[in-house]
């Protein structure tokens, strides 16, 4: 407030918005300068505004300041561009078209498109004028309803009610609603290693510790249960397992997935089951969900998944969190989830109402469909990978991912995986993100998810650059 000869009265405060919580602070010095701690500024005569003492800085939140991405740390700090690299031996380098096998995401690189149903089915709900408003922050009952129906097994003891499932903006919003229930900041959860890069951003966001349990590639990337048993304490509040798994393409086996069980039932740690890429097994590889065969150990379970990934659409943001809890122990977390669902007032009110005909009607043989195709690209790039020069492929059970090792002692100028990425861009202009971004040095990993032929283009390039860098002493074994 200000007088008539523009002497500071005192600084309104807003409480809320608005100015009905509003209250009136007397200037803390003379000539209503506020000091460093105020505006740092008097209004004099005429209310002339006058900015004085050190420069105004609003400072980001601890929370907002310890998060970050692993993938962004390693990728952002690499010279993508090619003309800050020597001009490769073929000068005809600088013409390709660019290819990336780094994307996650099956709709961009045009070899996988959604189903017309699905696509039918949200155009439906929008003209049904029924999808505008808000929903419940769990989502709509019937949206729930047919989430637990398709993760219900009768022979296998798997049922689920709707009130079982809680619907979220997508599968990272389920992993990070989970990780905020089970874990306060001083404990620890344990995630895979190499792993999904968010599981970490997730984790740290929220102030707790990570612990990476490794995984063993020569065993099909199954986890060292016993030093992942070494990791737990009395701090530990969840373990995290994805399966079929990102970066690796792993599926793992029903006496592993009773070895992970039985090992958390004896340590009493819950189970948070990334289960994304249900569905996505390559033909000779079973995938059994966690909680088909959890039913005589009975570990508490949060699984995550959603439609992103199978049903190929991760723009529609909708994922979903399902806990399997027949002895109670999850009550306080399933209250605790629902009070996290009420920050974002549910997610999309539009993928909710077309989410039941989705689910029901999309038949199985499109799925088969996009699984046999993704087997036979899988199968390409191993094949492929397998005849460049330093290049150790790990075949793929599932998903749409493979992790390739590379022999760094096999090349003469190459020290790193993201050397070898950054090197890979710049003269043969295909992306791949290297292996440190999962946390697995001397590795890299490709999504083979785009078209056949753009997959053999890129690793006839692969080959190429891989000979060229060959140790001189060994550059005849690719010829």
């Amino acid at each position: 407030g200000v007088d008539e000869n523009g002497k500071v009265l005192g600084v309104a405060v807003l409480n809320g918005s608005g100015f009905g919580g509003a209250r009136l602070r007397p200037p803390p010095g003379p000539g209503g300068d506020t000091g460093p701690e105020g505006l740092g500024m008097s209004l004099g005569a005429g209310s002339e505004r006058k900015v004085r003492g050190p420069e105004w800085k609003v400072r980001a939140s601890a929370m907002a300041m310890r998060t970050s991405n692993p993938i962004r740390q390693v990728v952002d700090r690499m010279d993508w561009t090619r003309a800050a690299m020597p001009a490769a031996p073929n000068s005809a380098a600088t013409a390709k078209p660019a290819l990336s096998l780094s994307i996650g995401d099956p709709t961009v690189l045009g070899g996988m498109a959604v189903h017309d149903l699905a696509t039918r089915a949200v155009v439906e709900a929008a003209l049904s004028k029924g999808a505008n408003g808000y929903s419940p922050a769990i989502g709509y009952e019937k949206a729930r309803e047919a989430v637990a129906a398709i993760h219900s097994d009768a022979k296998e003891g798997v049922m689920l009610q709707s009130k079982d499932v809680i619907l979220t903006n997508g599968c990272s919003h389920a992993l990070q609603m989970c990780i905020n229930a089970l874990a306060d900041p001083g404990t620890n959860v344990l995630i895979p290693k190499p792993g999904f890069a968010l599981y970490r951003t997730l984790i740290e966001n929220a102030g707790v510790d990570v612990r990476e349990y490794p995984l063993v590639p020569e065993t099909n990337w199954e986890a060292d249960l016993c030093a992942l048993e070494q990791l737990i304490d009395h701090r530990t509040t969840a373990i995290i397992i994805n399966n079929p798994s990102n970066p690796c393409g792993a599926v793992y086996s029903k006496a592993h997935l009773e070895g992970i069980l039985r090992l958390c039932g004896r340590r009493r740690i819950p189970i948070l089951a990334d289960e994304i890429y249900a569905g996505f097994v390559f033909p000779g590889n079973e995938w059994y969900s966690m909680a088909s065969i959890n039913a005589s150990i009975n570990v508490p379970l949060l699984v995550v998944g959603g439609l992103s990934k199978r049903f190929l659409v991760p723009g529609w943001r909708m994922g979903w969190i399902l806990l399997y809890d027949t002895n109670g122990v999850l009550t306080e977390i399933r209250e605790g989830l629902h009070r996290l669902a009420s920050l974002i007032v549910g997610p999309s009110s539009l993928i909710q109402v077309a989410l039941p005909a989705i689910l029901e009607g999309v038949p199985s043989d499109w799925h088969a469909e996009n699984v046999l195709k993704l087997n036979r690209q899988a199968d390409l790039c191993y094949k492929a990978a397998s005849k460049c020069h330093g290049l150790i492929p790990f075949r793929p059970q599932g998903a749409m991912y493979m992790m390739i090792r590379i022999d760094v002692s096999s090349m003469h100028d190459i020290e790193s995986d993201v050397e070898f990425s950054q090197k890979l861009v710049s003269e043969e202009n295909v992306a791949v993100l290297p292996g440190r971004c999962f946390n697995a040095p001397g590795f890299f990993r490709v999504t083979f998810c785009m078209s056949e032929s753009d997959l053999e283009e890129a690793f006839h390039r692969i080959k190429q650059f891989c000979a060229r860098h060959a140790a001189k002493s060994r550059s005849s074994w690719t010829k």
